[in-house]
């Protein structure tokens, strides 16, 4: 079993040959993952087709305080950067 993520990070798990089953954990938030199934025998490997997923969002982590451009009597001016880990589509 292979999964590649974002940077390309590779798992390789060896598995019994009785096995048609396994769980993927500490994947990373709204990432897409490729994996594909390799069997080998004595006569060499072969290699599945490789199926696309994609990890279920998360809250935004790492925000960045707003910054305050502009005060007057009646109004206020704010800027701030986008989330440094969105985990997902930021909406709002």
């Amino acid at each position: 079993m292979h999964a590649t993520g974002h940077c390309c990070t590779r798992l390789w798990q060896a598995l019994r040959s009785s096995q048609q089953r396994i769980e993927l954990r500490q994947l990373t938030a709204y990432m897409t993952y490729s994996v594909h199934v390799e069997a080998c025998t004595v006569a060499g490997c072969a290699r599945g087709p490789a199926v696309s997923l994609t990890t279920s969002g998360d809250l935004p982590r790492n925000l960045s305080a707003a910054v305050v451009d502009n005060i007057t009597a009646s109004s206020v001016h704010l800027s701030w950067t986008d989330p440094h880990l969105p985990n997902g589509r930021v909406e709002r």
